[in-house]
């Protein structure tokens, strides 16, 4: 899946995204009911990453989908009503600060190789850890974003003379090449 994170105005147009006047669909579960409730309404407005719209949902709705030609695009807050209009954060955003912490989680991976690079069981772990983000391909922008191509030529530099763990170095080398490869030929 490509990355869809990021701010709306530049994203929106990667998705059929609603604008002013468009119908939404919110699916909610009421509170102390099993059964679904799905309200229609149109959007008022779109301000930075918040859809606004005016609608009557239950106390207890935060959470629920909002949809827009059956996609999501959205997730209902239950923040303080402004002019009696509720709002959802758009998926956009939801996905960017997602995104935001695995970037983060794999620099510290990073920093573990180039802290300790004699020790040949971090290095083995988490070149496996790469490659199993690296052979996915969906992960890529975030690894080389991250630093990744350096601490795994850190690793195959410490560890030369350790086979398992530069075959998991060399390979997410390989898988992060092939990905830069198709990016170019787009």
């Amino acid at each position: 899946m490509p990355n869809r994170g990021g701010n709306v105005e530049t994203r929106k147009h990667l998705w059929d995204f609603p604008s002013k006047n468009d119908i939404i669909r919110i699916i909610a579960f009421p509170l102390n009911s099993h059964s679904k409730q799905s309200d229609i309404q149109l959007v008022d407005s779109i301000e930075q990453d918040t859809l606004i719209y005016k609608i009557d949902t239950d106390p207890k709705s935060s959470g629920a989908p909002v949809f827009f030609n059956s996609a999501l695009v959205a997730v209902h807050n239950q923040s303080e009503i402004k002019d009696n209009a509720d709002e959802g954060t758009v998926i956009f955003s939801i996905l960017a600060y997602i995104l935001s912490h695995r970037v983060e989680s794999l620099r510290s991976f990073c920093r573990a190789i180039h802290a300790q690079p004699s020790n040949v069981q971090i290095q083995k772990d988490t070149s496996r850890h790469f490659l199993q983000f690296a052979s996915k391909q969906s992960c890529s922008n975030q690894l080389v974003k991250s630093g990744v191509i350096s601490a795994l030529l850190k690793t195959c530099q410490s560890c030369w003379n350790e086979p398992d763990t530069n075959t998991a170095a060399l390979e997410s080398l390989v898988w992060l090449c092939r990905w830069s490869k198709k990016k170019i030929q787009k």
